[in-house]
């Protein structure tokens, strides 16, 4: 995942000079915030939701 970055880095550094591809870096970098965003709530909410599934098949099992 860490070279995907990377990569992707690397084709941002590349269209930064091309006046035309600013529209897209400014729409890459928004997704790119959007994903670190999602990676840094889903692995906050990871432990609650884990626990809250074990709680209903405890429940369940009982």
């Amino acid at each position: 995942m860490i070279t995907m970055f990377l990569n992707y880095i690397e084709m941002l550094k590349a269209q930064i000079g091309h006046e035309e591809g600013q529209d897209l870096i400014e729409y890459a970098l928004i997704i790119v915030l959007f994903v670190l965003l999602a990676v840094v709530g889903l692995s906050t909410l990871a432990p609650a939701v884990s626990a809250l599934w074990e709680s209903i098949a405890g429940q369940l099992s009982a």
